[in-house]
């Protein structure tokens, strides 16, 4: 499951736009870029694409998540069963004051409080609780946390949250709208996590606790970049990449054209 190189169509300046070009990329992982494999195999792990090794793991007898061919905008996706996600090694992001970003597309199927995507536990925490997407994380042991927006079971969509770190504020924004946000207090010294865990893709803290019932096809996670500019460009290269451009709003920069 070596990543493969990806080819875009090219942008209006004349050179694709990719989470590769983001000096601030610190995991990458997409069901794109995933070789060696045919529809419906089980899934023992998925390489990171960003180049820094955060690769992750599933070691579990049964129910493994799987790899579907075809499934949005004519790729594949890795497909979750509520029951096991993967699970890093390393500590990619620890108790620091760093800010950072997470976009990821998925599809989600009806179980409710399911993690997409979780850095050290809580720090932050991806989800999707009561048909939202939501943002958790721990701020110098206080558990803050935002939610946005409704979509339905079944519906493929663009989410992108944030850790602004010099502002206090959690970020979470569905399909390219305006971000809702939440502060702390201002003399917060740093963020999480709540246990040595490291980068978990559809599951939170273990390959097992609160797995993702659904699809996911791209999650993309950079750090010390907490700008709207990268916000709006990992959504608009997400939504021209799988299909899903009628899900921005008209007012998003990147709803005719890609990055």
């Amino acid at each position: 499951m070596t990543p493969r190189w990806l080819h875009w169509p090219t942008a209006a300046g004349g050179v694709a736009w990719t989470p590769a070009s983001l000096s601030s990329l610190r995991a990458w992982f997409d069901a794109d870029a995933l070789t060696g494999l045919s529809d419906g195999d089980a899934m023992s792990s998925w390489s990171d694409s960003s180049g820094n090794g955060n690769n992750v793991a599933n070691t579990q007898s049964t129910l493994k998540p799987t790899y579907e061919t075809n499934e949005l905008n004519g790729k594949p996706v890795v497909r979750f069963y509520n029951s096991s996600g993967f699970s890093g090694t390393g500590n990619l992001y620890p108790v620091t004051t760093t800010d950072l970003q997470i976009a990821v597309v998925a599809k989600w199927n009806s179980v409710n409080n399911v993690a997409i995507f979780d850095v050290n536990n809580y720090a932050p925490l991806v989800r999707v609780i009561s048909n939202q997407l939501g943002v958790f994380a721990i701020v110098s042991g206080g558990v803050g946390g935002i939610q946005q927006g409704t979509f339905s079971s079944g519906s493929w969509f663009v989410g992108a949250v944030m850790v602004d770190w010099p502002n206090h504020l959690l970020h979470a924004s569905l399909n390219g709208n305006t971000p809702t946000s939440i502060s702390w207090n201002n003399t917060a010294t740093s963020i999480g996590p709540l246990g040595s865990t490291s980068v978990q893709v559809g599951a939170r803290y273990s390959e097992t606790l609160a797995p993702f019932d659904g699809d996911i096809a791209e999650v993309v996670m950079v750090t010390n970049d907490p700008t709207t500019a990268t916000r709006e460009k990992l959504e608009g290269y997400l939504a021209h990449k799988w299909g899903l451009t009628s899900n921005l709003p008209g007012s998003h920069p990147y709803k005719s054209s890609a990055p």
